[in-house]
C-alpha cells in the first residue's frame, strides 16, 4: 500500500476544480414533512468527489437546543435526473447535524463519495420535532472537487 500513497481522492489533483456549493436557507416545514434543502447537478464530463458536507439548522436569535432526532437528513443521488432517487449509503436519515454553518465547519468524510456526470445530488431534511417556519431554517452544502472523466 505504501507505493499507492497518496491514495486516490483524498487530496485533489492539480487540475481539480473546487466545489463549495452551499444552498440558501430553506424554512423548516411542519413536523413530519420532508423538504428539499439543496441540489447539485454534476456537470457533464466530470466526476464530483464530495469530501465533506454541511447539514445544519439555524434557529431564531436566543438559540434553541437541538436534540438528536429532531430532524433527519438524507442525501440522495438521482442518476441522469431520472425519477428514481437512490439514497447514498451512510447518509440516510442522519439524526444529527453534520458540520455547522454558524462556525463555518464542514463534516469531512473519511472516504469521499464519488458521483458521475449528470448525477443530481440532493439533500432532503425531514422535520420530526422542530418549530416550523421562519426564522428556523435548514442549510446544506456540498464540498469537494470536480475532475474530468
Amino acid at each position: 500500500r505504501r507505493a499507492a500513497w497518496p491514495y486516490a481522492h483524498l487530496e485533489p489533483p492539480p487540475d481539480a476544480i473546487p466545489v463549495n456549493q452551499i444552498g440558501t436557507p430553506v424554512n423548516v416545514p411542519v413536523a413530519g414533512s420532508p423538504v428539499l434543502v439543496f441540489s447539485y447537478l454534476v456537470p457533464s464530463g466530470f466526476r464530483f468527489i464530495m469530501q465533506g458536507i454541511v447539514q445544519s439548522v439555524s434557529f431564531a436569535a436566543g438559540g434553541f437546543a437541538f436534540n438528536a432526532g429532531d430532524s433527519l437528513w438524507t442525501v440522495t443521488v438521482n442518476p441522469l435526473n431520472g425519477v428514481q432517487a437512490n439514497p447514498v449509503q451512510g447518509l440516510i436519515q442522519v439524526p444529527v447535524p453534520l458540520g455547522s454553518w454558524l462556525f463555518g465547519t464542514q463534516w469531512r468524510f473519511p472516504m469521499p463519495y464519488i458521483f458521475q456526470g449528470l448525477d443530481l445530488v440532493s439533500s432532503v431534511a425531514t422535520n420530526v420535532n422542530l418549530n416550523a417556519g421562519p426564522p428556523d431554517a435548514y442549510v446544506t452544502g456540498f464540498l469537494g472537487y470536480l475532475i474530468q472523466q
